[in-house]
């Protein structure tokens, strides 16, 4: 008895010695049809067998993914929670590691709050002209501070899709971030070579997290929380599923401005084209 209590006591300690991960979610608020992308942050010096996501402090239920990242809509996650519109749920995360064929648990992360709201009113859309260009304005009109993507179209063709910018705090004060800068250290490659994407900011912020688009198609998104991206050309043609062999890809950054998420205006494009290697 006094050996077993012993290397439990050995075990837990070991758990004890790992770094807790982080839960970082994107958008923090959303609609029941939207999505909403999680992912777990680990430390970058262990080999992680998977992720365990659950929510309000539940462990049943957990959902696992091997990739650290998960994708549910509003309406799974209030599925998830046992809850209804509007609602607020939180999302903890822990890993798993394997030490001798043993599955050993990370200590638990912080909570990230998602909130699913309910139905939503109509926006208001305003147009002023001057001699040199047309302004669209499409006011959203919400009490809750968060930040959503706001699509100009006509009948069935979208014309363009932007997040929104501008967030006023209790203050009163506007805060407008930098635009994100997309770099890559190539573009022109081959099915099996790598391109680095980097997401940066001019003003040295803290982001929290970076989100890379492609074909300016925001549901088609890859999130990353240190910014980077390392994708061979044949992972690239997959996530833009074959439209064509250049593609333009985007990214934005996420800062945290009295704990709501804020989103950086997108980068210019770049473009990279993958040659076939036949």
């Amino acid at each position: 008895m006094e050996l077993f209590i012993f290397i439990a006591f050995q075990l837990l300690m070991e758990v004890q010695t790992y770094k807790s991960p982080a839960v970082k979610v994107f958008p923090d608020v959303l609609r029941e049809s939207s999505s909403v992308k999680m992912i777990c942050e680990t430390p970058a010096d262990v080999t992680v067998k998977q992720c365990h996501f659950y929510r309000n402090r539940e462990q049943e239920n957990n959902k696992v993914s091997p990739s650290c990242k998960l994708e549910l809509t509003g309406a799974e996650v209030l599925r998830w929670a046992d809850v209804k519109s509007p609602a607020s749920v939180d999302i903890y995360c822990f890993y798993i590691i394997t030490e001798n064929g043993i599955n050993k648990p990370s200590p638990h992360s912080p909570a990230a709050t998602v909130t699913v709201l309910g139905s939503l009113q109509k926006p208001n859309i305003s147009v002023n002209v001057d001699d040199f260009q047309i302004n669209i304005t499409c006011e959203i009109p919400l009490s809750v501070r968060a930040y959503f993507p706001c699509s100009l179209y006509t009948e069935d063709v979208l014309l363009h899709t932007r997040i929104s910018q501008i967030q006023k705090s209790p203050s009163g004060e506007n805060h407008c971030l930098p635009q994100a800068n997309l770099t890559t250290s190539a573009s022109v490659i081959k099915e099996t070579d790598t391109v680095q994407l980097s997401c940066e900011n001019t003003e040295d912020l803290k982001m929290e997290m970076c989100v890379f688009n492609i074909n300016g198609r925001e549901s088609f998104s890859e999130l990353s929380s240190s910014c980077q991206l390392s994708l061979t050309g044949s992972q690239i043609s997959i996530w833009s599923e074959g439209q064509s062999s250049s593609v333009r890809i985007t990214c934005f950054y996420i800062v945290k401005k009295s704990q709501v998420q804020t989103p950086s205006p997108h980068s210019d494009p770049v473009t990279v084209t993958i040659q076939s290697e036949s």
